[in-house]
């Protein structure tokens, strides 16, 4: 069942299916995600994996009716839906309407239908993150681990500029190209070389500890949280036969 559905509207196809030919599962382990497929590896009851696609069960509010075995309708663009605390958005890119592999379907004899189904048709990503808390299964005791734990991050370099308050004043140095004679000359005045020079800033690098992380951090931490939660989601889902 949705979670959310997006109030955009584009046109996509409708297909009609006969529900024969369909096996719904929906008590299955999630295995894999396809990048390059809109599919995905489940592990069903029996410890069978299945390649299968997600399809959201839409209930209508009013029959559609059907009066051809494919035709193209106006249908919500992106659709949510939540299971077990993980969101699966899918970008709609098609819908199927179940029918009876016995029933004739043309513009004489048309049918109504109350149930359909959006899938996708492009790869689609489960969000793993954004979730209250990382929540992971233990599978020797189906214990639930709840961790808060965040890793230290390690300290950055960064530059500090650091602007004199004043101008600089002249110094005193000692002659002592003459040992003998180091005593006995007065001591030179040094002139700093205008106050362009003087008032340079003083560039040194220290350590800092930003309270913000980069996006290549949270890019990691993303990666982490899939791998620690890839075989725990139940979704909806529909294999062809």
């Amino acid at each position: 069942m949705p979670y959310s559905i997006n109030k955009t509207f584009t046109v996509v196809p409708m297909v009609a299916v006969a529900q024969e030919t369909i096996n719904f599962l929906s008590n299955a382990l999630i295995i894999q995600v396809s990048r390059e497929r809109p599919t995905m590896t489940i592990k069903n009851e029996q410890d069978a994996l299945i390649e299968c696609t997600p399809a959201v069960k839409i209930l209508l509010d009013q029959p559609l009716t059907i009066y051809s075995l494919q035709t193209s309708i106006i249908f919500p663009t992106d659709i949510k839906i939540e299971h077990k605390g993980f969101k699966i958005p899918i970008h709609v890119g098609a819908v199927f309407a179940p029918l009876s592999q016995d029933t004739y379907v043309s513009p004489e004899t048309p049918v109504n239908v109350n149930v359909v189904y959006a899938i996708p048709t492009k790869p689609f990503t489960i969000d793993y993150v954004n979730n209250d808390k990382d929540v992971i299964v233990n599978a020797d005791n189906q214990a639930v681990i709840v961790e808060d734990h965040q890793p230290d991050q390690p300290p950055k370099n960064i530059t500090i500029i650091e602007f004199p308050t004043a101008e600089a004043e002249p110094t005193f140095q000692v002659d002592e190209e003459d040992e003998e004679l180091v005593n006995r000359n007065p001591p030179v005045g040094v002139v700093p070389a205008g106050i362009v020079q003087s008032t340079q800033p003083i560039v040194s690098t220290q350590q800092f500890v930003n309270s913000k992380e980069s996006p290549i951090l949270t890019t990691l931490r993303e990666e982490a949280a899939k791998n620690r939660f890839r075989n725990y989601g139940r979704p909806i889902v529909v294999q062809s036969v």
